[in-house]
């Protein structure tokens, strides 16, 4: 059975359309395994000055260490990927 997306209560806001193929690239990694994607921010909440989030150009979603490496990997170049001590990573297209 395939995964679910699922959001936090109270997640709310839109992606430009790079980010959304990433969110899409990252809860097709989840699915492939028969789990679920949890999504934890868009761009509802506090962030820090000059972040993505207000853009629309970064998410956040529940995460391990052991999956980083193919998150990356199927994000490529233009996405930062960085998990947090809260066991959430973020994600973000940010071309260099």
């Amino acid at each position: 059975m395939a995964g679910r997306v699922w959001f936090k209560q109270g997640v709310m806001g839109t992606l430009s359309p790079l980010a959304q193929k990433g969110f899409g690239r990252v809860a097709a990694l989840y699915h492939t395994d028969g789990q679920d994607f949890f999504c934890t921010s868009l761009n509802e909440g506090t962030h820090s000055a000059g972040s993505l989030h207000y853009t629309g150009d970064a998410f956040d979603f529940q995460g391990n260490d052991m999956r980083l490496a193919s998150i990356k990997k199927a994000l490529g170049a233009d996405f930062d990927v960085v998990p947090s001590n809260s066991g959430a990573v973020h994600a973000e297209y940010d071309p260099k």
